[in-house]
């Protein structure tokens, strides 16, 4: 459990659902190119897509921020199982 402050407002992990990640096995050392970063996409209750950004580095924080729906169907399309794209995605366009 992990709980941010985005935008002067809690944010708890365990009350929103992980979407998507882009800690991907065997994807370089894991995780964002091998940098030891990497983000969680999570859709609160309210509907609300929030950003976690992870950090393995000694001294680097997480920190959460909220995004649009926009940007986190854009990450869901790049890192989300077939399961969170046909939910969340279905009014993208198709090429």
């Amino acid at each position: 459990m992990a709980i941010y402050n985005v935008n002067g407002k809690k944010f708890d992990t365990e009350k929103a659902e992980l979407v998507a990640s882009s800690k991907m096995p065997y994807r370089d050392a894991g995780y964002d190119m091998g940098t030891g970063r990497w983000r969680k996409l999570y859709r609160t209750k309210k509907g609300n897509w929030i950003f976690v950004y992870v950090s393995c580095w000694q001294g680097s924080r997480n920190y959460a921020e909220l995004i649009s729906e926009e940007e986190a169907q854009k990450f869901i399309l790049e890192y989300g199982d077939e399961e969170a794209i046909k939910k969340y995605c279905q009014d993208v366009e198709e090429v």
